[in-house]
């Protein structure tokens, strides 16, 4: 079976289907974390998802003493100045039976429960990813190129200095990345909800011309301090080489072109569904100023917000 894939996209309200194609100039591709491998699809105009296939796994959670450890290391390499900022993984394991689950309903029912993100579902070598991720990469509509620096997770709005500290990391990066743009920046910094808990988020937009380039301009704030650290390149390079889990495809890429508009989202709050076990993966922003036990507690809350969207009847 080849991969297939569905996503909707909430700026245009519209969910699309996809399959695997062999032509690079296919209509979407999708990235895995540090972009070592892209898979190219084409639109497939059915509306359904074919018949496909499972294959058993056997991973295990990341224990909070393994991931407190890497919190640990996160915050010494900040406090010792290697980084301002390094975003810390895991993954939490449960048993499932993935043959009583109906896929097309536990899509809809992302969309339906998490309206304002992107939702996705992708079928990859007997696995399924399946998330609804708030974070927007870049778009362009009507000559406007759009971004947006979102990070800091509360579940109220009583943000602390560290949830502000960690957004503004990101908001200087992308602030960087246009210093010779007439850039048009939201002023006030506004409360974005997912589910149950709220992030920090800025809107950048500048107008484009014909020599825009769209992937190239994606990959310049892709994966952002929001998903890797800051310096960008340098921490991407920290987590590939140190991190206890592989991120294969959560915090990865997804970029189409669909009427003319193209659009990129970053790949998080997503499960990874194998014939016997699901994958919750979820991330927290390390600043100096980190607790590691609060930030193991930001990890689950992330992961909670999605096990409810997912199976709350």
């Amino acid at each position: 079976m080849k991969s297939f894939a569905a996503i909707y996209i909430p700026y245009i309200k519209r969910s699309l289907f996809f399959e695997e194609s062999a032509d690079k100039y296919g209509s979407m591709y999708i990235e895995n974390f540090g972009a070592t491998r892209k898979l190219i699809f084409k639109n497939n105009p059915s509306g359904t998802f074919p018949k496909f296939s499972f294959k058993d796994t056997k991973s295990t959670s990341i224990s909070n003493h393994v991931y407190l450890d890497w919190v640990k290391q996160c915050i010494l390499q900040i406090q010792q100045g290697s980084f301002s900022k390094l975003v810390a993984a895991q993954y939490e394991v449960e048993g499932i039976d993935s043959k009583i689950l109906d896929w097309n309903n536990l899509f809809q029912k992302l969309i339906d429960r998490l309206p304002n993100t992107f939702v996705y579902l992708f079928y990859l070598e007997n696995e399924l990813w399946l998330g609804a991720s708030p974070e927007l990469v870049g778009m362009v509509e009507d000559s406007v190129f759009t971004t947006i620096s979102l990070a800091g997770t509360r579940r109220e709005e009583d943000f602390t200095a560290k949830e502000v500290e960690e957004q503004s990391i990101v908001s200087q990066f992308i602030s960087s990345q246009f210093t010779e743009k007439n850039v048009n920046t939201e002023e006030t910094t506004r409360i974005l909800a997912f589910g149950s808990i709220q992030h920090l988020v800025n809107k950048y937009s500048y107008e484009i011309n014909d020599a825009f380039d769209f992937e190239k301009t994606i990959h310049v704030i892709h994966p952002s301090p929001a998903l890797s650290g800051m310096p960008k390149e340098k921490s991407l390079d920290f987590i590939l080489s140190n991190e206890p889990i592989q991120r294969a495809f959560y915090s990865g890429l997804v970029s189409l072109t669909i009427d003319e508009k193209k659009y990129s989202f970053a790949t998080i709050r997503c499960a990874r569904f194998s014939a016997n076990q699901v994958r919750y993966y979820a991330g927290a922003g390390i600043t100096k100023d980190s607790d590691p036990q609060a930030e193991w507690e930001e990890t689950l809350m992330k992961m909670e917000v999605l096990k409810k969207a997912i199976f709350s009847d």
